[in-house]
């Protein structure tokens, strides 16, 4: 601190003597002028002894300086004059806000300054105002948890016996949450078994048995069935199954098959030949029974044929007759053989007339006995084998 003075003007040591007194006699003129002495004496390196605050520069005032610097540090004091500057005080800044007293529902909470921007100093005023401010902090309603009422009463059970259950809730408002605050915990209700006595249990008929083989085949017969009381079985004061535990009923009320049976054989039919054999045949009815009610059929054929007329045919003449070519038979055809030739030729046709004339031609047809007796006889047959336009004339009969 010794060099400060050295850098400050005189000026600047006259404004820091300052006076802190009225008490002083001498006028201000006089004052202004002693400080301005002193002032001198400080830069010189005066030392004062007295006045506080101070700065004197280097070095050493000769004697008679000192002399005089003392004479004026006396009168200085005498009027109260310092060195230290007179400085009033002023607030710095407000430090943080405290922490809050409450965390809802209103608090307070305070900041300081310090009076140090600046301090006061050199007898200067103190700071002006307060070094504290309170404000009030967390207003907002404080959150209200909710919390259940007291539970209502049971409901009715479910059940009069076997089991139920029953219920009864409670009311989350006591009080009800608010301002955020957390619902009630837990379930609104509550369920408990009630009734739980057995329940009296009927008697139940399980599911008929099979029924049993019937009494008959068909026509009409009788079977039964079974059925047990315990579906469920009666408890705990339950009524028995009503009704029969038995039941029967019809079956094979189809009446019974009937197996055919043939009637006695009818008259055999006419041969189919009068020679040379043909067959006759007769018929039976499956009617003795007639089958009925899917019975059989009657077994083996309903007719029966034979062999009738087994002996051989016989042939004759019927004459000579007179021919012409104009009165010709259709149907001629030269054989060699004569009548017996002829008379398998027609009877192979189915035709029982023939004439032969010339020995070896064959006339016949399916007409030709209608034929014949129409032109009437001749006498100009010979041999059996016709002759010149006349015919021998045969017939097939048996």
């Amino acid at each position: 601190m010794g060099k400060f003075y050295v850098l400050l003007s005189v000026v600047t040591i006259l404004g820091l003597l300052s006076e802190a007194s009225g008490a002083c006699k001498a006028s201000a003129e006089k004052i202004g002028k002693k400080k301005k002495v002193f002032a001198k004496c400080l830069k010189k390196g005066y030392q004062p002894s007295t006045l506080e605050g101070c700065v004197s520069g280097s070095g050493k005032p000769k004697a008679k300086l000192l002399k005089k610097c003392k004479k004026v540090e006396k009168h200085l004091v005498s009027c109260g004059v310092s060195c230290i500057e007179k400085v009033d005080g002023k607030y710095g800044p407000f430090g943080e806000w405290s922490a809050c007293s409450e965390v809802c529902g209103g608090g307070s909470q305070s900041r300081t300054r310090k009076c140090n921007n600046p301090a006061p100093s050199g007898g200067g005023a103190d700071c002006v105002g307060d070094a504290n401010e309170v404000q009030a902090c967390n207003e907002n309603p404080c959150p209200v948890n909710g919390t259940w009422s007291a539970p209502g009463q049971w409901s009715a059970c479910s059940a009069t016996c076997g089991g139920g259950t029953q219920s009864r809730s409670k009311i989350c408002n006591n009080p009800a949450p608010a301002n955020g605050g957390a619902n009630c915990t837990g379930e609104a209700s509550e369920t408990q078994a009630c009734n739980e006595n057995a329940c009296p249990v009927n008697g139940g008929w399980s599911a008929p048995g099979q029924w049993s083989a019937c009494s008959a085949n068909c026509g009409g017969g009788t079977q039964s069935r079974s059925k047990i009381c315990n579906n469920p079985a009666p408890a705990n004061g339950g009524t028995d199954c009503s009704g029969a535990a038995s039941e029967t009923q019809a079956c094979n009320e189809n009446a019974c098959p009937v197996n055919g049976g043939w009637s006695a054989p009818g008259q055999w039919s006419a041969c189919s030949a009068a020679c040379n054999g043909g067959t006759q045949s007769r018929t039976k009815i499956c009617n003795n029974p007639a089958p009925a009610n899917g019975g059989a059929d009657c077994s083996g054929a309903a007719s029966e044929t034979q062999v009738c007329n087994t002996q051989g045919p016989t042939v004759h003449s019927i004459g000579c007759w007179t021919d012409s070519s104009n009165r010709a038979i259709s149907g001629g055809i030269r054989l060699n053989g004569g009548v017996e030739s002829c008379r398998q030729y027609a009877a192979a046709r189915g035709w029982n007339t023939f004439a032969v004339q010339y020995g070896g031609q064959c006339f016949t047809s399916a007409n030709a006995a209608s034929t014949y007796y129409m032109y009437g006889g001749s006498g100009g047959c010979s041999s059996g084998l016709g002759g010149s336009w006349c015919q021998n004339v045969y017939q097939i009969s048996c």
